[in-house]
């Protein structure tokens, strides 16, 4: 499943787009926009390429 990102361009009187702590907000406003089931779809995603990742750097 594709979860394509849309970038907005920045208003001059829009909020920034992270907190002094580093976390960046567009990412969280952005996952809020998917379902429950995309959001469990993409972490399951997420999770299969980490997997992928560690079978490949453990063969090494």
């Amino acid at each position: 499943m594709v979860f394509p990102l849309t970038p907005q361009p920045a208003h001059p009187n829009s909020p920034p787009d992270h907190e002094d702590d580093g976390v960046d907000i567009t990412l969280i406003q952005w996952m809020l926009t998917l379902s429950p089931q995309q959001r469990l779809e993409l972490l399951k995603s997420h999770n299969q390429a980490v997997q992928q990742l560690r079978h490949a750097f453990s063969r090494l």
